[in-house]
């Protein structure tokens, strides 16, 4: 019984790992997608809706990240 949840355990914190490197590696990717938004559309409508949009994702993913930072070395 022990012996299994320590295997479960071990489980979830490898896809936390991998999820923090994915979110961690996206992030980056997302601010040159974000900068190549910026100077493809340069019209200022779209720009304010590309800028609102990213910054909703962008704070999505820093929640994630924190959790994942949580769940990763808070235990369970």
């Amino acid at each position: 019984m022990v012996l299994k949840r320590v295997k479960v355990f071990q489980y979830h914190n490898k896809i936390y790992i991998f999820l923090f490197y994915f979110i961690f590696i996206f992030k980056y990717l997302y601010i040159f997608i974000y900068i190549y938004a910026i100077i493809y559309y340069n019209k200022k409508g779209v720009l304010v809706i590309v800028i609102v949009m990213m910054m909703m994702i962008m704070m999505m993913m820093m929640i994630i990240e924190l959790y994942l930072c949580g769940v990763m070395w808070g235990g369970n």
